[in-house]
């Protein structure tokens, strides 16, 4: 489990990434290339798939659960707060070691402040 706090952030993307993928280019952000995450743009959650597969949170999060099956083959998304499922990835199929992915999208001065990976408390 990773908690992750997103707090009043406007634009996010958080999951996880094979260890492998590359980081100097520009790629799609989808299963295919080694990512499975959510995204928080221009008020619309979505899950990273091609196309998009948008969310709707029963509640805002402020802090997201990421959780990593490997052996199951699962990727999943709670709401912290209200412990709510807010998507899930599945099967999924891992090659390689997974590493979270995280990326606070600053958009300027109006959407400062970082992501923070939280203490897991509760969630074993």
């Amino acid at each position: 489990a990773l908690p992750i706090l997103v707090g009043e952030k406007h634009s996010w993307i958080v999951g996880v990434c094979n260890e492998c993928v590359p980081r100097k280019t520009r790629t799609d952000l989808i299963p295919e290339n080694g990512y499975w995450g959510i995204t928080l743009y221009q008020n619309t959650y979505s899950a990273l798939n091609n196309p998009l597969i948008t969310l709707i949170p029963k509640v805002t999060p402020r802090s997201l659960g990421v959780f990593l099956d490997y052996e199951a083959g699962r990727v999943t998304f709670y709401n912290v707060e209200d412990r709510t499922q807010i998507y899930a990835y599945l099967p999924c199929i891992f090659t390689r070691t997974m590493r979270p992915f995280l990326c606070p999208d600053r958009d300027g001065a109006k959407n400062t402040g970082a992501l923070r990976i939280r203490p897991v408390t509760g969630w074993e």
